[in-house]
């Protein structure tokens, strides 16, 4: 239950860092004009000139906005598919215990049978009190 619980905070703590991230995108990118600088290179994106500058930044933020969505569906994704596989691997191992347990009550069950009877005709008969004794006593 807590990794799911922390999984749920993981997720949550990045559609938040999205939707800062977007709101900075939105903000910043109509004074950079289409233009991302990173470190010492920059990447200039064509079509999104708006001649007021108004929803230059709206576009190029929702591509940013597309592109961490993306990454993120992948990594829930690969989250969910290790934990199917951790799920069939452990429903494998536990039918195989069961076939395992049922083949040795196969085998040990004969001898079973054997022990019971042999154990049936060693043991001391219980003794009866009441009338029999009695009876036979007099």
């Amino acid at each position: 239950m807590t990794v799911l619980r922390r999984t749920l905070a993981l997720l949550g703590l990045g559609i938040v860092l999205v939707a800062i991230a977007a709101a900075i995108l939105i903000w910043q990118l109509p004074s950079l004009q289409g233009t991302i600088s990173i470190g010492d290179s920059g990447v200039t994106l064509h079509g999104f000139d708006d001649p007021d500058g108004d929803n230059a930044g709206l576009a190029m933020a929702l591509i940013g906005v597309a592109v961490v969505g993306g990454v993120l569906a992948a990594l829930i994704a690969a989250v969910i598919a290790v934990v199917v596989g951790l799920g069939a691997a452990v429903l494998g191992i536990a039918v195989a215990l069961v076939a395992v347990a049922g083949s040795l009550a196969l085998v040990a069950s004969p001898l079973l049978v054997v022990g019971w009877l042999v154990w049936r005709v060693l043991r001391q008969p219980p003794v009866r009190s009441g009338s029999t004794t009695a009876i036979a006593s007099s």
